[in-house]
């Protein structure tokens, strides 16, 4: 088995996606972004002393303490597909056969919809 927590960027991107044949668990899927810098987090330790910074403000007007930047981490085309593969997974997982809508996040997630 793979052993996503152990890779760096060169190995996730030249990682096939044929090797990811099974559901990533969360802390993999936020390694692989993180090690992309496709991942920010508010840094509660810092806000701890004393240097507080915002939380991200979200297109939809929330606040987030943690975001994916899915223009960067979807940009590797195996990382693309890896990440269909696990839709994918997720959608036999529910037993529908064939979902009615698949939309995408403008400028960031259009291409894996």
């Amino acid at each position: 088995m793979i052993d996503i927590l152990s890779m760096q960027q060169a190995d996730l991107l030249v990682l096939p996606s044929k090797f990811v044949n099974r559901p990533l668990r969360t802390e993999e899927v936020i390694h692989i972004a993180k090690t992309l810098d496709a991942f920010w987090s508010y840094d509660y330790e810092a806000a701890a002393q004393g240097k507080v910074g915002a939380h991200a403000l979200l297109k939809s007007g929330r606040h987030s303490d943690g975001l994916f930047v899915s223009r960067i981490m979807l940009g590797h085309k195996n990382i693309l597909k890896i990440m269909a593969q696990q839709l994918a997974l997720k959608f036999e997982d529910t037993e529908v056969l064939e979902p009615e809508y698949v939309a995408g996040i403008p400028d960031g997630a259009t291409r894996l919809g």
